[in-house]
């Protein structure tokens, strides 16, 4: 069952080939190629959220909450820069594939263009929605405060952050 649906045989049609299938492992260690940069900055985001954790955790039960609360809300914001970064990925691949390096980098500076746009209002209503987004997120009385602060910080992050995805 495994190899009916991950061999290479699986994996490409055989109208797109311009020549012979290569093995399932040539296969499988492009795509690792491609996607160890992914890879890697997910588990460092991952990273930055548990060391979040473990520095507030000498503060109090209520600061890990506060920490913890903030997690889902912020990917929220995140996922913007997310889905604009897959978009630019495919569109600058395909300008590349085309060898059409001017289009590819026309294409990613108004995507650069667009980030910046959108990191300004995505930080502006983070803002500004804190409070209520937080609380919807399950923020108490006694976590709401902190939670609000930590979340409001983190988000200025998320400028950066966004740019980054984009460009990478």
């Amino acid at each position: 069952m495994f190899r009916r649906f991950y061999s290479s045989d699986s994996l490409s049609k055989k109208v797109d080939l311009l020549g012979e299938v290569p093995n399932t492992g040539t296969l499988y260690s492009g795509f690792l190629k491609v996607a160890w940069p992914a890879m890697v900055e997910a588990l460092l985001m991952s990273l930055v959220g548990f060391i979040d954790s473990v520095m507030v955790s000498g503060c109090g039960v209520l600061a890990v909450g506060s920490v913890g609360l903030t997690t889902q809300p912020r990917m929220l914001f995140y996922a913007v820069f997310f889905a604009l970064s897959v978009a630019v990925t495919a569109i600058v691949a395909r300008r590349k594939g085309q060898g059409d390096s001017e289009g590819a980098h026309a294409c990613l500076s108004q995507a650069v263009t667009v980030a910046l746009i959108l990191m300004v209002l995505l930080g502006i209503t983070s803002w500004f929605v804190a409070e209520p987004l937080l609380i919807l997120a399950g923020a108490s009385d006694e976590t709401v405060g902190d939670a609000v602060v930590y979340f409001r910080i983190t988000q200025i992050g998320l400028m950066f952050t966004g740019l980054s995805l984009t460009i990478n």
